[in-house]
C-alpha cells in the first residue's frame, strides 16, 4: 500500500514559501524588540546589602519619577550585595534620551554622583575592535586672519564707498592725493555697510538677514545671521555681540502682539541668537536705538524702562539680581568708558 503524498516531504529548510511558525499555529506574529534604546544604565550607585536594597530602589524611583518606568534592575553578587549600578527600562526611547540628559551628574550625596548613559552606548563600546586603527589626519587649515590691516606698514585706515550694487573698500593716506583701492565687490549689502568698533568686520544687509565680511585684504564672507527684514544693526564695544532690529517679528515668537520679538542679540563668533526682545519705544512711539548700552568690557548691557535702568549679564543674558536701578523720571544714561559705572540724567 502506497503512502499518501506529504506537503512536508517536499519542503526544504530554506524554502521561502514555507509557512512560518505563527502561520502554522494560527497566531499573530510576535514582533521582537530590536536594540536597547529604551534602557539606560545608572552608574556610581552605592553598593548595598539585601537589607538596604528596597530603600535604594525607592530612592531611584523618586529620582526618575518624571519618567515612565517599566522596570528597575540592580545586579548583585552571591552575597546579595549590589555592584553599584542599575538598569532602568523606560516606556519609550524619547523618555530614555530625556532621562540621560536630565539626571546625568545628579548628586546623590557628597560621595556619589550618578552617571547615566544609554545602554546603546555600552553596546557600541562592546563592539569596538581590539585592533588599533590609526586616526586619519587632516591637514591643518589656518583660520582667516581678520587683523591683517594692523600690519600695514603705513598705518593706514580703510573706508568704503557704495554705488549701484558695488562696494569699494580703499586705503586712506592723507599724504596721497588718490586713495589706494583694496577691493571692489558686488552684492555685499542691499543698503549700506556697518563697521565693527575695531574694524574687524563689515556688516551688510540682505533681505533675509545680516551678512558679515572680514579680512582687510580680501573681505571674504564669514557668516550670515538670519533675521528677515533687518533694518539696523549695532556691534558691542569689543565686537563679541551684534544687535539687530527688524519691523518683522522673528519667526520663533508667539503670534500674540505683546509677545512678539523684533530685536535679537547674536554671538558674533558662533552666529547663534543669545536672546530676543520686543520693540523698545520712547514716549512718542519711536523705536529706541541703540536698543542697549553696553559696559566697556561687555559683561553687562542695559536699557531704559519707565522707572529706571534694566541691566542684564552677558554671561547668562538674564537680568541681574534685583533687575537694575530705579530712577524716577529718568531720561538717559551712559556707561563709564573704563569702569562698570553708570551715569544717568533724570
Amino acid at each position: 500500500m502506497s503512502e499518501a503524498p506529504s506537503r512536508i516531504s517536499h519542503l526544504r529548510i530554506d524554502d521561502d514559501d514555507a509557512p512560518s511558525e505563527y502561520e502554522m499555529l494560527g497566531e499573530p506574529e510576535v514582533m521582537m524588540e530590536k536594540g536597547y534604546h529604551k534602557i539606560i544604565v545608572v552608574d556610581n550607585l552605592p553598593p548595598v546589602a539585601k537589607d538596604r536594597y528596597d530603600r535604594l530602589l525607592t530612592v531611584l524611583k523618586k529620582i526618575f519619577a518624571a519618567f515612565p518606568i517599566v522596570d528597575i534592575t540592580m545586579p548583585s553578587g552571591e552575597d546579595g550585595k549590589t555592584f553599584g549600578f542599575a538598569f532602568i527600562e523606560l516606556a519609550n526611547e524619547s523618555s530614555a534620551e530625556a532621562a540621560v540628559k536630565q539626571v546625568n551628574d545628579y548628586k546623590l550625596d557628597k560621595n556619589y554622583t550618578l552617571r547615566v548613559n544609554s545602554f546603546e552606548e555600552f553596546a557600541k563600546m562592546d563592539k569596538l575592535s581590539d585592533e588599533f586603527v590609526p586616526v586619519e589626519t587632516v591637514n591643518y587649515q589656518p583660520p582667516m586672519d581678520l587683523y591683517t590691516w594692523l600690519l600695514d606698514p603705513n598705518f593706514r585706515d580703510q573706508f568704503f564707498c557704495r554705488f549701484d550694487d558695488q562696494s569699494e573698500i580703499s586705503w586712506f593716506n592723507r599724504n596721497e592725493k588718490k586713495p589706494e583701492r583694496c577691493i571692489r565687490k558686488p552684492n555685499m549689502t542691499t543698503t549700506f555697510l556697518v563697521w565693527s568698533p575695531y574694524g574687524t568686520y563689515l556688516g551688510g544687509f540682505l533681505k533675509q538677514g545680516v551678512v558679515l565680511w572680514g579680512g582687510a585684504d580680501t573681505w571674504h564672507y564669514i557668516k550670515k545671521l538670519s533675521h528677515p527684514g533687518v533694518k539696523i544693526m549695532d556691534f558691542s564695544p569689543r565686537e563679541g555681540f551684534l544687535v539687530t532690529f527688524s519691523p518683522e517679528p522673528l519667526p520663533i515668537d508667539s503670534s500674540d502682539d505683546k509677545d512678539r520679538h523684533f530685536v535679537a542679540i547674536w554671538d558674533v563668533a558662533t552666529g547663534e541668537i543669545r536672546r530676543t526682545f520686543s520693540i523698545l519705544k520712547d514716549d512718542n512711539g519711536n523705536v529706541i536705538w541703540p536698543a542697549f548700552q553696553w559696559s566697556h568690557d561687555e559683561k553687562y548691557f542695559a536699557r531704559l524702562t519707565a522707572d529706571g535702568i534694566l541691566i542684564y549679564e552677558s554671561s547668562t543674558f538674564k537680568a541681574i539680581k534685583g533687575g537694575g536701578i530705579k530712577v524716577a523720571n529718568i531720561r538717559e544714561f551712559s556707561w563709564s568708558p573704563a569702569d562698570n559705572i553708570i551715569a544717568c540724567l533724570s
